[in-house]
């Protein structure tokens, strides 16, 4: 993690290091409240590196588990 910032509503938004390419990615407040819901830890990939593995492991590997 880099640095935290309050937004207007008093949330916490994020701006955090990739673990991959390095890169600053920032996590909205309303994403936290989304990860909590669905019971995952934030990322720590930024969303360009999360996307490039996803492209990896093709359609099929994406939707096998549902």
């Amino acid at each position: 993690m880099l640095s935290r910032d309050y937004t207007s509503n008093g949330m916490n938004q994020e701006l955090r290091k990739c673990q991959n390419c390095k890169a600053g990615f920032i996590i909205e407040p309303e994403d936290f409240l989304f990860y909590e819901k669905i019971k995952v830890p934030p990322p720590t990939w930024c969303p360009e590196c999360r996307l490039l593995v996803v492209g990896q492991m093709g359609s099929d590997a994406i939707w096998q588990g549902l």
